[in-house]
């Protein structure tokens, strides 16, 4: 039986791709030092994490993620601006 929808491509994602090597070549001139992030996976799974400050400082990490999410939250409101 065919689903009914598919969520993301199945093939490679090349803005993903992108985004991450240039976060790598920040990271490795070391203008990135703490990480958190969330990534989708195929059937609706997902990962997430912190690394270097952000993981030690998780309360300032805590007010960027909800400066992410009220990014996403307006890109919800107003789609396509």
């Amino acid at each position: 039986m065919r689903k009914p929808f598919t969520l993301a491509p199945s093939h490679t994602s090349a803005d993903v791709v992108e985004a991450l090597e240039f976060l790598l070549s920040k990271a490795r001139k070391g203008d990135v030092y703490g990480f958190a992030y969330v990534a989708q996976l195929k059937q609706r799974k997902f990962i997430m994490d912190t690394a270097g400050e952000s993981h030690r400082n998780p309360l300032f990490t805590l007010s960027l993620v909800h400066v992410l999410a009220d990014a996403l939250s307006e890109r919800v409101r107003n789609p396509g601006e």
